[in-house]
């Protein structure tokens, strides 16, 4: 067999092994119940106010700032003047309860739209201290990695950003790995927002329209730590570096994040169910 007819043949036996490959859920919340979060599958953190990125609000594990109800996760935003922050919502993670390293992460997700509010669909990794501590930052961030899937700040609702995290390329560098898509209805309605990760890649999606991809470069850990375990987390902010940036519309609250459902799927062969294609 020639060279030629050897490389074709082997183009199409790859184009065959990722047609006949798909995706396979192995972990998701559906949201089909009625209470709080299910403790099986979701932490909700409690937080006081500027932990981090100078947000204002405190996180609880009120019903009134999260519960599931009519189908889905509500994350509700409040003035509480009683709280020492006067805002108060609520984090969830999966952390130690639904993660993987690789795979489809998505969820289908409606925003709010009041200028003040900073909603996160986004993966941490459950061991953030592998590439060690970063005397920058005062913790294993960014060296750890983050994968912000979706994020949306309510001075700008019709725009949704996706966004990789690494010591190389992050926003204090000037490099941050980034992208945004317009998606005019985002606080009206709902949308799927996923990241497919592999190996070698990333690829984000809103409602299967990819819009940004990030390659790994070989570049080593700096650039792509993103060869472990990561968890899901949803959230909820108010004000902050970046949701503040345009003041908080106080007569607009409360607001809510919804979600219908969040999933978390393996890449994997329809013949054998059992098994995961190589990657």
């Amino acid at each position: 067999m020639s060279r030629a007819r050897y490389l074709l043949l082997l183009c199409c036996l790859s184009f065959v092994s990722t047609v006949l490959a798909d995706w396979r859920v192995v972990w998701s919340d559906e949201f089909d119940y009625v209470g709080p979060p299910d403790a099986n599958k979701w932490n909700i953190e409690t937080w006081p106010p500027r932990r981090v990125n100078n947000e204002l609000q405190s996180y609880t594990a009120d019903p009134e700032n999260v519960r599931v109800e009519n189908g889905s996760l509500v994350i509700e935003a409040r003035v509480d003047p009683d709280d020492d922050s006067m805002f108060t919502s609520a984090r969830i993670n999966s952390r130690g309860l639904g993660a993987s390293a690789y795979g489809r992460f998505e969820a289908r997700i409606r925003f709010p739209d009041a200028r003040g509010t900073w909603s996160a669909f986004w993966l941490m990794p459950s061991d953030p201290s592998l590439y060690g501590w970063n005397e920058e930052e005062g913790w294993y961030w960014p060296n750890c990695g983050e994968i912000d899937i979706v994020e949306q700040v309510g001075f700008e609702p019709e725009v949704v950003h996706a966004s990789v995290h690494s010591k190389a390329a992050y926003f204090k560098n000037g490099n941050q790995r980034t992208d945004q898509i317009e998606i005019a209805d985002a606080a009206d309605t709902y949308h799927r927002y996923a990241v497919e990760w592999l190996e070698d890649s990333m690829e984000f999606f809103v409602d299967d329209e990819s819009f940004f991809r990030v390659e790994n470069n070989g570049e080593g850990w700096e650039w792509w730590p993103f060869d472990q375990e990561f968890y899901v987390i949803l959230n909820l902010a108010v004000g902050g570096s970046w949701g503040g940036r345009e003041g908080i519309d106080l007569d607009a609250l409360p607001q809510r994040m919804l979600v219908d459902y969040v999933r978390l799927s393996e890449y994997s062969d329809p013949d054998d169910p059992e098994a995961d294609l190589e990657r």
